[in-house]
Order: structure tokens, then C-alpha cells, then sequence
């Protein structure tokens, strides 16, 4: 979805308010068309929103989206890597760990 991944962009990039912009009008679409969860998280965890990213990625369980393979790698959620329980939705996945986790100063 191209749209979701210029608005990720967007929030890693600093643009916080036009991701917002991109976000809101994909979770409107959500109403009346498919929307992909992971998609959806990604940019939740671009803008720094770990909630919102972890109730997207269990949909995303939920629905057994395939983007599930990317999760571990996908650098838009290394910022939920030092979160427990991104390790643990890894690990009940049955997901192989390769979450590489950074060390705390």
C-alpha cells in the first residue's frame, strides 16, 4: 500500500503532521475497504505511538498477514525492539529471533 508507506516515511522523516494526514485518511478508507494492520502499525510506530502499533500488529496476527515475515527486520518498528512485548509477540509467533535488541547506556 503505497500510500501507508510514503506516510511511514514521512514520520521517520520528521513529518509528523503530514504522516497524521495520510493515517487518518487510510483508517477512514479502513471503513469501506481492506486496509493492511501492519501497514497501519508501521506508521504508528514511525510517529513514536507504540499502543497503536501493538493493537495493529496483533490484528495483523489475528488476520495471519503475511507482512508478518518482514516484522523482525523491518526497521520502521525498531523502535518497539527494546519493548517486551515485541520480544514476546516474536517469540508466541514462533517467529525465529533475530530481533537484534539495543543496549541500554
Amino acid at each position: 500500500m503505497m500510500s501507508a508507506a510514503i506516510a511511514a516515511n514521512y514520520a521517520a522523516s520528521g513529518r509528523s503532521e503530514d504522516a497524521r494526514r495520510i493515517l487518518n485518511e487510510l483508517l477512514a478508507r479502513s471503513k469501506n475497504t481492506y486496509v493492511s494492520p501492519y501497514a497501519l502499525g508501521k506508521i504508528y510506530a514511525a510517529l513514536g505511538d507504540a499502543e497503536a502499533a501493538f493493537v495493529m500488529l496483533e490484528k495483523a496476527f489475528e488476520e495471519r498477514s503475511f507482512e508478518l515475515l518482514y516484522l523482525a527486520d523491518d526497521p520502521f518498528f525498531e523502535s518497539l525492539h527494546n519493548d517486551d512485548r515485541f520480544k514476546q509477540m516474536i517469540v508466541k509467533r514462533g517467529f525465529p529471533i533475530t530481533v537484534h535488541v539495543a543496549q541500554s547506556p
